[in-house]
């Protein structure tokens, strides 16, 4: 019917009493349900865990505990091979001081797979810093990355 969309409903990869934890693999694959709270993993071009509370309490809880724990949070994402194997990128980022732990897993050819730790629950830090250093996200066109089928190659690890 013209006009009409059709939201399917995502499964849950694991839940808790007052939590639920979904798999968001690609762009399009449902939505978590009603009354959820989101908590981390959520950004619409990040594929991975997405985290989410069944009460505000709940949020609150986990929201702090990943705050208090900013390491927990560790990203790959896919870049034009870079010249070092490893370090940290600290930058300021949206107001605040910022950090990002980077390790490079594997190259193949012109393009690595990186394993990223940033300061903070928010992988815009994360696009923002690879592409200071000179070396975007595949598929972050915003930011001078290469455009690949299928978009961004950030992922929640």
């Amino acid at each position: 019917m013209a006009g009409s969309c059709i939201q399917r409903r995502m499964e849950p990869l694991a839940e808790g009493d007052d939590w639920v934890a979904f798999d968001v693999a690609a762009p399009g694959g449902g939505e978590p349900g009603a009354g959820l709270h989101a908590v981390a993993g959520t950004d619409p071009d990040v594929a991975g865990i997405a985290l989410f509370a069944r009460t505000p309490g709940a949020q609150q809880r986990l929201s702090d505990a990943l705050a208090a724990a900013p390491e927990a949070l560790r990203y790959h994402a896919i870049v034009r091979t870079p010249p070092w194997r490893d370090g940290r990128f600290e930058e300021p980022y949206a107001g605040r001081s910022a950090a990002t732990e980077f390790e490079v897993i594997e190259t193949r050819g012109p393009a690595s797979l990186l394993a990223l730790r940033p300061d903070a629950a928010d992988p815009k830090q994360l696009r923002f810093h690879l592409a200071r250093a000179g070396h975007p996200i595949a598929g972050d066109t915003r930011r001078g990355g290469a455009e690949v089928a299928g978009g961004l190659r950030l992922r929640v690890a």
